[in-house]
């Protein structure tokens, strides 16, 4: 039986919400539970996510519109593995 592949996009009109938190511990939670995640930090500024994950994160710029089809090309792969997007309130 195969898995489906989940896609959970954390974001937050406003900074200092606990948005990177909960993006973290969902890709701390998927790590633990399958092995395998994939991450995508938004934050343009400070890349925190990428910070505390750098093996399973991936930082991804959305300002051009190339950069934006690369991301959604990656998360809409059914390829079984999670993946956890960090919206920043800069890129909300």
């Amino acid at each position: 039986m195969t898995r489906p592949t989940h896609v959970c996009i954390v974001a937050s009109p406003r900074p200092r919400t606990g948005r990177t938190l909960l993006a973290r511990a969902l890709t701390e939670f998927y790590r633990m539970d399958g092995g395998e995640v994939m991450a995508f930090d938004l934050d343009a500024m400070d890349s925190t996510l990428e910070q505390f994950l750098p093996n399973c994160t991936v930082h991804a710029d959305i300002g051009e519109t190339q950069s934006q089809v690369e991301l959604f090309d990656q998360l809409i792969v059914a390829d079984e593995i999670p993946k956890v997007v960090d919206v920043s309130a800069h890129a909300y």
